[in-house]
């Protein structure tokens, strides 16, 4: 047999083999056992820690929204000032973490 035959025939086989599916067989008390050996679930405890930091930044807004106007009286809701900026930029903080709150809860 010549070497070219060899090869040709050691590829020929080589592809049967490895095109060849095997065949997979998993024991009945197989699923027994895994679960068997698996630790016990314990109950999960549910926490609502991002509400209640949602409840803390919107008390800090409402508190810095009294602060700004009682500290800085004529200088408040002026879009030139910093400080009436900030007023406005906490007022719309304080309404999207109103609406996230709000939407978090109409959506569980």
């Amino acid at each position: 047999m010549t070497d070219t035959g060899r090869n040709e025939k050691f590829e020929a086989l080589l592809t049967a083999a490895l095109e060849r599916q095997p065949e997979v067989v998993v024991p009945v008390e197989f699923t027994v056992r895994v679960m068997q050996a698996l630790p016990k679930r314990k109950p999960v405890r549910v926490t609502h820690y991002g509400r209640m930091m949602a409840y803390v930044c919107a008390l800090v807004l409402m508190v810095t929204l009294v602060w700004l106007p009682v500290t800085h009286p004529g200088v408040t809701m002026s879009v030139r000032s910093v400080t009436g900026l900030i007023e406005i930029g906490m007022t719309g903080l304080l309404m999207l973490l109103f609406w996230v709150t709000e939407a978090s809860r109409v959506m569980r």
